[in-house]
């Protein structure tokens, strides 16, 4: 009888434990499309280039926790992006005066759980992190002379000849990358299992695409400048953007 108990026993734990093997030794496979429009912007966030792209996951579910985007223009130039945010649509609903309007959600790109059996679509957003960490440093030093401009009773408009508000405005200028040619782009998607996966894109700027991108530079500028002197509640940058079609495929 104990014989007969242990061997119910142990068949009762077997099987789960081969099903835990299993998944640990299974890993995932992730496909990562892109809906070939790209959105290409510039703002003061710096460069940044969108995208609306579909995960799905094969073998078992996938928990996707960083997507990198290197892009490489026809010149060899080499630019690196990082995924800083990701928008979904939570619903939409039918509206009989404007149509179906969509609610979206936009939150901090930390991690993506695609479920096997399931397509994943997001609006993914890549910027730089030399022009977040350059940022960073340029307004602090320069909120810093604007506190001590205050304090010193001199007009605020005065900060505009010091150096640290000068270097801060040249920031935007110094990272604006966008050049007339052919990019090419090479996305990796990086899995918690140690597994790495990865998707090409391409595209083409013209002359006309850069002059549109350049007057964010000033928009960038105008924004510093609010910021700093003109304190104005309703101001609102007017960015430009540029909408290109994926070549790759």
């Amino acid at each position: 009888m104990f014989e007969t108990l242990a061997i119910i026993g142990a068949a009762a734990w077997t099987y789960p434990l081969a099903v835990w093997i299993h998944q640990l030794l299974t890993k995932t496979k992730v496909e990562v499309i892109n809906h070939r429009q790209l959105e290409i912007g510039f703002t003061t966030f710096g460069p940044m280039l969108n995208l609306n792209l579909a995960f799905s996951a094969e073998k078992r579910d996938a928990f996707i926790k960083q997507i990198q985007l290197t892009l490489t223009h026809e010149n060899n130039e080499v630019q690196n992006f990082q995924w800083e945010w990701f928008e979904e649509i939570l619903l939409e609903m039918d509206m009989a005066e404007s149509g179906t309007i969509p609610y979206k959600k936009n939150q901090k790109a930390i991690a993506i759980k695609v479920p096997t059996q399931t397509l994943i679509e997001k609006k993914v957003g890549f910027q730089q992190r030399q022009f977040q960490k350059e940022y960073t440093l340029l307004y602090s030093q320069t909120n810093q002379t604007a506190i001590n401009i205050k304090e010193s009773g001199v007009e605020q408009n005065q900060i505009i000849a010091t150096s640290e508000y000068n270097n801060f405005a040249d920031l935007f200028k110094n990272f604006f990358l966008w050049k007339v040619g052919q990019y090419k782009g090479h996305l990796t998607v990086f899995v918690a299992d140690g597994s790495s996966f990865n998707a090409h894109l391409s595209f083409v700027l013209t002359a006309l695409d850069i002059k549109t991108l350049e007057k964010n530079i000033n928009t960038c500028k105008e924004a510093l400048k609010n910021h700093f002197i003109d304190l104005d509640p309703d101001f609102k940058a007017d960015w430009r953007w540029v909408y290109r079609e994926d070549t790759s495929k």
